[in-house]
């Protein structure tokens, strides 16, 4: 089976780490249960293209070297990878190319085969691709994400998902296509 794995909060905790940064530039005290929707710039009373800048500022602080893999992954990845491809489908831009292969590598040694990105929230929005698109592209039999937007569209392309229970996601009920799972466990006990 071909699997697309998203990034953020899916492998990569990076919500956490730009809330450390977020918080101690801000004297703010926002924590991962108070993002009832992923539009950060509704979160945090901000201006979407401030929170963007926000965002590009992030990528050039200490903080960024900071994200940690998210609960799970790391047994999660290397359970799928022993009988299936596993590839990675991310919103990130192209301007983070490099960090994100980086820290895919670092941290899932080989085992994610390849790494896409839509280019969203981009200030370039040329090249831009939805993960549905990438998905039919790369013939992915499954994706595995947290944001509603993204699951829905790929299972209106005949794509299964499996959606990582997340504050931003909790209102959305199951359907054939998308399933909820809570752990990385959850994961691997649904496809192994």
């Amino acid at each position: 089976m071909k699997i697309a794995v998203d990034v953020d909060e899916v492998l990569a905790s990076l919500i956490d780490a730009v809330l450390k940064y977020y918080n101690n530039l801000n004297g703010t005290c926002f924590a991962r249960e108070d993002f009832k929707s992923y539009n950060w710039w509704d979160v945090l009373g901000r201006e979407k293209e401030e929170v963007v800048s926000m965002y590009y500022d992030f990528w050039k602080s200490p903080y960024s070297e900071d994200i940690n893999p998210v609960r799970g992954s790391l047994f999660g990845i290397d359970s799928l990878s022993r009988k299936n491809k596993i590839i990675s489908v991310t919103s990130r831009q192209f301007d983070f190319i490099t960090q994100t292969k980086r820290w895919i590598e670092q941290h899932y040694y080989n085992k994610i085969q390849e790494v896409y990105f839509t280019n969203e929230l981009s200030n370039n929005k040329s090249g831009s691709f939805t993960k549905s698109e990438i998905c039919l592209r790369e013939g992915v039999d499954l994706l595995i994400d947290d944001h509603v937007r993204h699951a829905v569209d790929c299972a209106e392309h005949g794509i299964d998902v499996l959606i990582m229970n997340s504050p931003w996601n909790r209102n959305f009920e199951d359907t054939d296509k998308i399933k909820r799972v809570y752990l990385w466990e959850d994961v691997v006990s649904r496809i192994c």
